[in-house]
């Protein structure tokens, strides 16, 4: 019987597993290493986009945006990503109430 038969259905075997969370008071913090940093950067930022995470998305664009800042994909999500929060920022400053 081979080693993997073991493991859940749909899980990485242990040498697939590359970056783990320290354990920290930070989890949100990752490692990202090597290079594909570009590539776990913007995959985690285009999905944080498509979850409505905008501003995360856009911490991981620019992440992504200094290790490979040539990429036209990226420059285009990247300045998608930069509108939607300043149409945030836009509607947050017409519901914050005025003072007297």
């Amino acid at each position: 019987m081979a080693p993997d038969s073991c493991r859940a259905p749909g899980a990485l075997p242990a040498h697939r597993l590359q970056y783990r969370l320290p354990h920290s008071s930070a989890p949100r913090q990752t490692l990202i290493k090597g290079t594909r940093a570009r590539q776990g950067y913007y995959r985690r930022a285009d999905a944080n986009l498509g979850l409505g995470k905008v501003r995360n998305a856009l911490n991981d664009f620019r992440r992504a945006a200094k290790v490979n800042a040539r990429d036209p994909d990226l420059r285009k999500k990247l300045e998608q990503c930069e509108r939607e929060v300043k149409r945030l920022r836009f509607e947050e400053a017409l519901a914050t109430p005025v003072r007297a």
